[in-house]
């Protein structure tokens, strides 16, 4: 990676990019990288689901309790 530093609109310092900066994953982290990032996702969608069946069931406990408030009026 190339990296200049400006100073008063000035450049004070520059490093050019070499060719050992760059670096390459291997390929047994990669694909467990992929896997945990997969298995994350799952993870997100099971909470949200539970999140929103929750709440769906909160709504109609409110819902049941207002209407047994109404009918006791």
């Amino acid at each position: 990676m190339a990296i200049t530093l400006y100073v008063g609109g000035k450049s004070v310092y520059a490093k050019k990019e070499k060719s050992s900066d760059k670096y390459e994953l291997d390929p047994t982290f990669e694909a467990a990288a992929l896997a945990s990032e997969e298995h994350q996702s799952h993870l997100r969608e099971f909470l949200n689901d539970r999140d929103t069946e929750r709440a769906a069931k909160k709504r109609k406990m409110e819902q049941a309790g207002r209407e047994r408030a109404g009918f006791g009026a």
